[in-house]
């Protein structure tokens, strides 16, 4: 038979339609990020980054594919020494870091649908990348903000500068188009 939602439970007995204390973590969290219905991320006031959910385009940036049942950390201090996160924001299925001293990190699904989205920003990165990579494109200004959408991305530098990249299928980006002529 069927089970309706409060009759439904985790496997370890908890049931799903309240809230919950959140596993394996062990210090105050600063924000939250889920834009996406089927990931998310926790950043502690410690640093740390935690991922959860699915993980099919590596968005997650653990270096792989799996999904991730628990909140898992990531290792994001084995790529870059040193980084320290301020915010996170995913897309449907890529994520963007953006660290206290204005760099951009990225990882995930660098398309829409069969075609290239570029969502990344990462100039050569065709399909997708498993763990975060500098997106080193705004000539050392620092990054203020970002926001990452469904197949597009989006951030603002210091200066007051917008910036928008991606698949405009909607005019999302700004830029008078609706990507009708984007070259695979």
């Amino acid at each position: 038979g069927s089970q309706s939602c409060s009759d439904k439970k985790t496997e370890t007995g908890v049931p799903l339609d309240g809230p919950h204390v959140l596993p394996g973590i062990d210090d105050a969290i600063k924000c939250f990020s889920s834009a996406s219905s089927s990931y998310f991320f926790v950043l502690t006031k410690k640093g740390e980054l935690f991922g959860c959910g699915s993980n099919s385009s590596g968005q997650l940036g653990l270096r792989n594919t799996d999904p991730q049942w628990l909140p898992s950390k990531v290792p994001i201090e084995s790529i870059v020494p040193k980084i320290e996160v301020n915010k996170v924001s995913t897309g449907k299925m890529h994520t963007m870091l953006l660290t206290k001293s204005g760099k951009v990190y990225c990882c995930g699904s660098n398309m829409a649908g069969a075609s290239l989205g570029g969502q990344l920003g990462l100039p050569g990165q065709k399909s997708e990348t498993h763990h975060f990579q500098l997106l080193d494109a705004f000539g050392g200004q620092a990054v203020t903000d970002i926001a990452a959408g469904h197949f597009h991305s989006l951030c603002c530098l210091k200066d007051g500068t917008a910036y928008s990249w991606g698949h405009p299928e909607y005019g999302q980006l700004g830029h008078g188009t609706t990507g009708a002529y984007i070259r695979e």
